[in-house]
């Protein structure tokens, strides 16, 4: 299958240079191998405006990683760029910043395979060239325009993955009309100071919406339980399973491929349901809600604060039927 590359993205109305200027340098960028799947996916898209916006030819790293496996990107999408030829030692692409200090032996292989495969930048080159800056502005309301268009020129799934996702909403038998809400639990409780509880979010969610039907997206299955039992009057929905009560990614990164894969493609459903609910609620604690908050519409979402106390301390902001 022949692949698009940066440039015809470019074409497509993203260019920040000139379209007939050829691309004067190469990045060759990892993605798949050491966070959670949108972490890996909100931070290339942001290195992928970054390398647009700088003339670089922006080349993938994602083959045999833990989100993406042996085919890499085109386990569950259309290629949107070239693969790099030869797969990076993953100790020598992190997703680190220029002042790490590398060992010496690493920075001999790093040299050595720049110039054994005509590469000027690895990721950790230009990580801090695009990730502070960036996410700074993740949190605003108004859509940007390089992000929804590289979403839309690279968010295209494999047939068979579409088919799977569609047989599993499906399945689920929603009406036309639903609201969604995400819960993140896990190992998320080690990064975030604390995390929301089940009632912060379909409290907020009763301000914004009458609708009975709830999709309820999470990672423990524990959250779906306390819904059905204390909102008799709504009917709810999930993808989690009983057997799931968090999500590690220490963990899944140890599981065998089928099962991560399994995880991913579910992962993609919740994605594609929330993304066409009547209104959902999730917050900036994760960057499934963030990649969400990128491609709805403003007035269809809301994502809480990072930190809960200021959702405590001004609940009638976040309650207000006005989307801040």
């Amino acid at each position: 299958m022949q692949t698009s590359d940066m440039t015809a993205l470019q074409l497509e109305g993203i260019g920040y240079s000139s379209i007939n200027t050829a691309f004067k340098k190469k990045v060759v960028f990892s993605v798949g191998y050491y966070a959670g799947f949108f972490s890996e996916i909100n931070n290339m898209i942001l290195a992928m405006i970054y390398c647009l916006k700088n003339n670089l030819k922006f080349t993938l790293n994602s083959k045999n990683s833990a989100i993406f496996g042996d085919k890499g990107w085109e386990e569950y999408f259309e290629p949107f760029t070239e693969e790099a030829a030869k797969p990076i030692p993953q100790k020598i692409n992190f997703r680190i910043t220029t002042n790490y200090k590398f060992r010496l032996k690493d920075l001999l292989r790093i040299n050595l395979y720049k110039i054994q495969n005509d590469v000027n930048y690895l990721t950790f080159d230009i990580w801090d060239k695009f990730y502070d800056e960036s996410w700074h502005h993740a949190c605003d309301k108004q859509l940007s325009k390089e992000r929804i268009d590289i979403i839309n020129h690279i968010w295209k799934y494999t047939p068979e993955t579409k088919s799977i996702i569609d047989n599993k909403i499906k399945l689920l038998n929603l009406p036309d009309k639903y609201d969604a809400l995400h819960i993140r639990g896990g190992d998320k409780l080690l990064e975030a100071p604390s995390l929301y509880r089940p009632e912060d979010l379909i409290e907020t969610l009763f301000h914004k919406s009458e609708l009975k039907d709830i999709f309820i997206f999470c990672d423990d299955y524990s959250a779906y339980e306390y819904f059905v039992k204390n909102y008799k009057n709504y009917k709810f929905y999930t993808l989690c399973t009983p057997d799931e009560r968090g999500y590690d990614n220490e963990k899944f990164q140890n599981e065998k491929f089928s099962m991560r894969r399994n995880k991913i493609i579910n992962l993609l459903t919740d994605i594609e349901i929330c993304k066409n609910a009547n209104f959902f609620v999730g917050s900036e604690q994760a960057n499934t809600d963030y990649f969400l908050s990128w491609i709805m519409n403003p007035q269809d979402f809301i994502l809480l604060p990072w930190y809960t106390e200021k959702f405590y301390s001004n609940k009638e902001k976040y309650f207000s039927k006005i989307n801040y």
